[in-house]
């Protein structure tokens, strides 16, 4: 059995310098809590080293004498120490989502934690986290949501209505509040796509061919002719390509740790495996990096991306997500190309491309999403061009049908249905 973290003590309460009959106080000394400032950060002493408070717990019980004191003392440890040395009703928001964030660490991927953690930290926390977390309410989420869409986006607002909604959730279930307050609010945040601008075919070709030769290439092609995510390129290995068929099979995607800067790998985002077929203008591209890349590794040593790395750092060890993605915005704002996209905009653009060609099954089914929902709201943008063509496509189409119906109604002897063109010049030799 572990030993014990808390302790504690009986005293019996006093009113004018003499003990009251029947009434104890009960202290229990809680592990040391670090000191958090207004902005959610950790207060440091002038030496560099974070602040810890010393927080007691203290309240007043009946017992009819020292010894029932003290079994009362020991309830109240052992329910203490059923909350993780917390009183349910004296945690604070603040002290909820710490406590929410360690127990869910190992649960969630790296990037996923990473995210929720900034959000408490930036957020939730400097607003928030004062309020006892069983006297929050609806209307403070509510508040705090207005404030909130001031400065902030419809869509980042709802991903923090998410992260208190989904620790309440599991503070629900540990007992430590009564009521999801988040599950109850009445108008939650939105989830808006952001409207972003996409290139046309011929524009992913022209860039491609511009950066042969230099790291973004290969993230290029894969993004803008492929639409791999960036984890998913960077994790992606020669063994995963087939060259001859023209597939890529995307099993892999990686992540890196915020405070440590370590890789891990995972699955895939919806943890499904996915094949995505290319064309031979992008197997041509990947031939020619392949065999730059195997000169390289002549040169340098069989040691080199001794991993098989597709686009590996200058040093063959495995790129990040973060460091590809700062590579490619630095050599498009060099390159001037126009819209300047991130490099996530060619997998938009791809996804574009496919769902107004192919419909948004296929789009769904290339882009790797688990609900064609997702793929419509965040990925896919109907060009002006597919837009024009539509309009085009549907006044044929229903020209089409208008000539049949009246040919049929002529051979019946039936007055023929006018086109809308027919009327209107019919229209116009009455009234002249």
């Amino acid at each position: 059995m572990s030993e014990r973290r808390l302790t504690g003590s009986v005293s019996q309460v006093m009113r004018d310098g003499r003990p009251v009959r029947g009434k104890y106080r009960l202290f229990v000394n809680l592990p040391r809590e670090i000191v958090y400032d207004e902005q959610g950060e950790a207060v440091r002493d002038e030496r560099g080293r974070v602040v810890r408070s010393r927080p007691r717990l203290t309240k007043i019980v009946e017992a009819s004498g020292k010894r029932d004191a003290q079994r009362l003392l020991e309830q109240w440890i052992d329910e203490l120490e059923q909350h993780g040395t917390t009183d349910p009703g004296r945690l604070t928001v603040a002290g909820l989502l710490d406590r929410w964030l360690a127990a869910v660490r190992n649960e969630l991927r790296v990037a996923t934690y990473d995210s929720y953690a900034r959000i408490v930290r930036l957020h939730l926390k400097p607003v928030l986290g004062s309020t006892l977390a069983r006297e929050l309410t609806r209307e403070d989420l509510t508040a705090y949501y207005a404030a909130k869409r001031e400065t902030l986006a419809e869509t980042t607002v709802r991903h923090h209505h998410d992260v208190m909604a989904t620790c309440l959730a599991w503070a629900e279930e540990e007992g430590l509040v009564l009521v999801n307050q988040a599950a109850r609010v009445k108008r939650k945040p939105r989830l808006d796509p952001k409207v972003r601008p996409v290139w046309s075919v011929e524009q992913l070709v022209s860039a491609a061919i511009a950066c042969r030769g230099i790291q973004p290439h290969a993230a290029c092609v894969l993004a803008g002719h492929a639409g791999l995510r960036e984890g998913e390129i960077c994790a992606l290995r020669w063994e995963d390509l087939d060259l001859e068929v023209g597939l890529v099979k995307v099993t892999k995607t990686v992540e890196q740790a915020e405070e440590t800067k370590r890789l891990v790998e995972y699955p895939p985002k919806n943890g499904k495996p996915r094949v995505v077929p290319l064309s031979s203008f992008a197997v041509e591209e990947l031939r020619d990096l392949q065999r730059r890349q195997t000169e390289y590794r002549l040169a340098a040593g069989p040691e080199w991306n001794a991993c098989g790395y597709v686009l590996p750092k200058l040093d063959g060890s495995q790129m990040a997500p973060s460091t590809l993605k700062s590579i490619w915005w630095r050599w498009a704002k060099d390159a001037r190309l126009r819209p300047h996209l991130p490099l996530h905009g060619l997998r938009d653009s791809f996804g574009t491309w496919v769902y107004e060609t192919w419909g948004v099954k296929q789009a769904q089914e290339w882009l790797g999403h688990s609900d064609p929902a997702t793929t419509l709201r965040h990925y896919v943008r109907l060009t002006k061009a597919a837009e024009a063509l539509a309009v085009e496509g549907l006044e044929a189409r229903v020209q089409q049908a208008v000539q049949a119906v009246t040919a049929e109604k002529c051979h019946n002897g039936v007055t023929p249905v006018l086109s809308l063109d027919e009327a209107r010049q019919r229209k116009r030799l009455q009234n002249s």
